[in-house]
């Protein structure tokens, strides 16, 4: 009986340790449904049905450089990247380089700047004329020290359109 129990125990904890829950946030995606999800300090949020206007990466130029800004948000709070003539191509980049930063603002307008993290481009498709995709995941720590309080983003994706000018 207890080997039975033991099996049982081991299998449980097995199966809960290595599923992945997604806790609310989007599946990730490669198709331009312009969307986006991220948690801060383990809460989710969602961003769904966003334009080119609410949502960044505004421009991709013909010099094969990325510019502009990635902006996903829930009302007035959310996260904000900041890219200028990064190499237009798939691959991890990471923040605090002096071409690249991200932020984060709060529901009381409180800014973070962030001190660690990436974002990780997996998929460009130029190809198609009407609809242009850009995708990939992100996470970074960053800190207000106004407030002195650190905040982490996790789990960070966004799958959008981007203007290629």
């Amino acid at each position: 009986m207890k080997k039975i129990l033991y099996f049982y125990g081991l299998a449980y904890l097995l199966f809960f340790t290595t599923c992945k829950h997604n806790d609310g946030l989007f599946p990730y995606t490669q198709k331009g449904l312009n969307r986006a999800s991220y948690m801060v300090d383990g809460k989710a949020y969602k961003i769904d049905n966003v334009t080119l206007s609410d949502i960044g990466f505004s421009y991709i130029s013909k010099d094969s450089n990325l510019y502009g800004a990635a902006t996903f948000r829930n009302s007035d709070e959310g996260v904000f990247f900041y890219l200028n003539d990064i190499v237009f191509r798939t691959g991890r980049i990471d923040f605090r380089t002096p071409l690249i930063g991200a932020q984060y603002i709060d529901e009381n307008r409180n800014e973070y700047n962030t001190s660690s993290g990436y974002i990780d481009i997996k998929h460009i498709d130029s190809t198609n004329k009407y609809k242009r995709i850009i995708a990939g995941e992100f996470g970074f720590v960053c800190k207000n020290g106004k407030l002195n309080k650190v905040l982490n983003i996790t789990h960070g994706n966004f799958d959008c359109e981007y203007v290629h000018y």
